[in-house]
């Protein structure tokens, strides 16, 4: 996988392609979440239309739910938005955002097919 994170005015935006592993999933969150600004952010954008395949099973689907939901107890409002056009990873994408849900996280989540719609998700 190659990734690019782009720090914005209020948010974050992270374009993923090729195939992404657990780990790789793990690592970007991770340098988000410890980043200094992450406290100063809005949002993040997920943009992984251009992903082959997120090579992640459904357990660590739900560590990253956990470990997302646990920075919601420190991050109280946030907007995650998610683009993807692929079956496979829009069903994992859905997958997650279930599980954070399910486990009360207070941030607010969206699926999209295109990044003009989640950016005017994220601006309202």
């Amino acid at each position: 996988m190659s990734y690019q994170i782009t720090w914005e005015k209020q948010g974050v935006f992270w374009k993923v392609d090729g195939e992404v592993t657990a780990q790789e999933i793990l690592d970007v969150g991770d340098e988000i979440y410890h980043d200094a600004r992450f406290d100063s952010i809005r949002y993040y954008i997920c943009d992984a239309t251009d992903a082959q395949a997120f090579c992640i099973s459904n357990i660590e689907i739900e560590i990253e739910a956990v470990k997302g939901t646990g920075q919601s107890i420190h991050k109280e409002v946030f907007k995650c938005a998610f683009i993807a056009t692929d079956k496979i990873i829009r069903k994992q994408v859905e997958q997650y955002i279930y599980r954070s849900k399910s486990l009360l996280s207070t941030w607010e989540f969206e699926l999209f097919e295109c990044i003009e719609e989640a950016r005017e998700w994220v601006a309202c």
